[in-house]
């Protein structure tokens, strides 16, 4: 026997509510049979469950038989709304029709002033009527179509053609483009950030910046084109946890001489270093680090022990050619370029003795590094290309580059270009499939975010 949906839905009612009164005679029966602090045996458990999938049951048939009574009250409103909304149209075009009948009377008796006309007749002049029409949804999933525009007709009694009614508006929320991951993103939920040219950010763009810049210092304090961005501005998308996260991030990278943990395992940041020993407690690991040598904290009738490992790594430092940072002491090695570093707790040093920059009288570049950087520039800008043509420009391009080098050797990349084709970025190491950008002064090769967010 075939059945329609609704009569089948009160078929299942009918034997839920069957079911349900046989479970309250059962309960009846059991009540006061099972004492107090007595475990339920297998069956009574079993009965519980079949209780409870019961009452689960009849809540979804009662919701169910809820939404299509409400679906079919919609179905029997749509004629009724398209009635009212056709009813609005043409109520807007009569009014219009007489308005333009009323303008060409008024045209015919020039000696008649409009003021004089409304006074002997008792009546005001009928205003234009300011009436919006929106598009009107009706269910979940249906919407009315947009009532089509009628042509323009003109009146026996009138050349004026009668314009038609207003289409209703349909409104768009405003839409913006992210500056890095180029997506199309609602005005309402976009970060502005105070740059010079006012970049616009995502939600997901402006929250990964501020989630990597306490994990990659180079990138703290986050900032767009060297402009810092408030935390102010994208406080409302962070938790509690992350904005204390940052205020310690904050107070650390603003600290010049660190003191970090000693226990290996642990690292977590203390403060500032002094020259006095003392005993600086980590509330991680509970241990002590003495402030001045950064080791384990002895009695301070005891001289600061030597540290033997970082002894060694200074000795390996000195074998490979690497720099220690006098700020933050942090080991860095030069690959290509000249020899100004800045570190990324932002100190600017000589790589050959470590002194603050141009305080010391030490050259500036070591022409092998200076090669190899100008090889690099050519190959950015121009490729490898094979043939003995090409070779010789291409090495009369690297002479150009060195001596070009010579002259200016720090670039501020101030201006961009772009380059298609993948490659790694020579900021962060990403490998990029499709485009880099081309620094126009020194023709680095970056990908969007270190050339906004970094360089």
């Amino acid at each position: 026997m075939d059945m329609d949906p609704g009569e089948y839905e009160l078929l299942l009612q009918a034997i839920a509510e069957i079911h349900r009164q046989d479970v309250e005679e059962i309960e009846a029966r059991r009540k006061g049979k099972l004492r107090e602090g007595q475990p339920k045996s297998d069956a009574e458990i079993a009965f519980d469950l079949y209780t409870e999938e019961l009452n689960a049951t009849s809540s979804y048939l009662s919701d169910l038989s809820f939404a299509r009574s409400l679906d079919s009250a919609l179905e029997t409103d749509v004629p009724l709304v398209q009635q009212l909304v056709r009813r609005e149209i043409q109520e807007l075009d009569d009014h219009e029709f007489a308005e333009t009948i009323t303008e060409d009377a008024q045209e015919q008796e020039p000696t008649t002033s409009p003021d004089s006309s409304d006074e002997e007749s008792g009546h005001d002049r009928p205003q234009p009527l300011a009436a919006v029409h929106q598009p009107v949804f009706i269910g979940p999933s249906r919407v009315l179509e947009r009532y089509a525009r009628p042509a323009p007709s003109t009146h026996p009694s009138t050349s004026k053609a009668i314009p038609p009614p207003r289409a209703p508006v349909f409104a768009r929320e405003p839409m913006t483009t992210c500056l890095i991951c180029e997506d199309r993103t609602p005005v309402r939920t976009r970060t502005k950030v105070p740059c010079a040219s006012k970049h616009d950010y995502c939600p997901t763009c402006i929250t990964h910046l501020f989630h990597r810049s306490v994990l990659d210092e180079t990138l703290f304090p986050p900032r767009c084109d060297g402009v810092t961005i408030p935390l102010d501005l994208v406080r409302h998308f962070f938790t509690a946890d992350f904005l204390v996260t940052f205020a310690k991030k904050t107070r650390e990278a603003g600290t010049r001489n660190r003191l970090y943990c000693h226990n290996p395992s642990c690292s977590q940041f203390l403060g500032e270093a002094t020259v006095a020993p003392s005993a600086v407690p980590c509330s991680d690991c509970r241990r002590a680090t003495c402030s001045a040598c950064k080791g384990p904290a002895y009695s301070l009738y005891l001289p600061c022990a030597v540290d033997t490992s970082s002894q060694h790594v200074i000795e390996l430092a000195r074998t490979e050619g690497w720099q220690r940072c006098p700020s933050c002491h942090t080991m860095v090695e030069l690959n290509t370029g000249c020899f100004h570093i800045t570190c990324r707790c932002r100190a600017q040093f000589c790589y050959s003795c470590a002194a603050p920059w141009k305080t010391c009288e030490c050259p500036q570049w070591d022409e092998a590094r200076l090669l190899e950087r100008a090889e690099q520039r050519v190959h950015n800008e121009f490729g490898n290309n094979e043939g003995e043509d090409e070779e010789n420009r291409r090495e009369g391009r690297v002479q150009a580059a060195v001596e070009q080098l010579r002259d200016n050797h720090e670039c501020g990349h101030a201006n961009w270009s772009f380059r298609s084709g993948g490659g790694a970025c020579e900021s962060c190491g990403d490998f990029y499939q499709w485009y880099l950008l081309l620094c126009d002064g020194c023709q680095m090769l970056a990908c969007v975010p270190c050339q906004r967010n970094r360089l």
